[in-house]
């Protein structure tokens, strides 16, 4: 049942880095588990084995879907220094000054009316 919350919770995520943080602990949460069955006597059985596979199959899955989040979280960043630069472009043209104004006026909210 916990893996069950655990799958969902992860996929409905949309932040990269509450999602790595969700697939990391995900992962360690396996991890702890197939360190228990490697360890337990039990673990020679076929059961155990079975255990064992699954376990490592899950934890090889959200290792690749931790990897798919990095790409993606890595290509938005790769994008937004291209979006940052193009709106620092007509933030500039939007922040320069008006000449026919004196130079306290052109300055917008540079001033707090306390007594107001």
């Amino acid at each position: 049942m916990i893996d069950a919350l655990s799958s969902s919770f992860s996929t409905g995520i949309s932040s990269p880095d509450a999602a790595l943080g969700a697939v990391d602990a995900q992962i360690a949460s396996y991890e702890v588990k197939l360190a228990d069955w490697v360890n337990c006597p039990s673990c020679k059985t076929p059961e155990g084995k079975a255990k064992i596979a699954d376990l490592q199959t899950k934890i090889a899955g959200l290792k690749q879907q931790k990897q798919t989040i990095e790409q993606r979280r890595l290509s938005k960043q790769a994008q937004t220094p291209a979006i940052a630069s193009a709106g620092a472009v007509q933030g500039d043209a939007l922040q320069t000054q008006p000449t026919h104004l004196p130079h306290h006026l052109g300055s917008l909210g540079n001033r707090l009316d306390i007594f107001a």
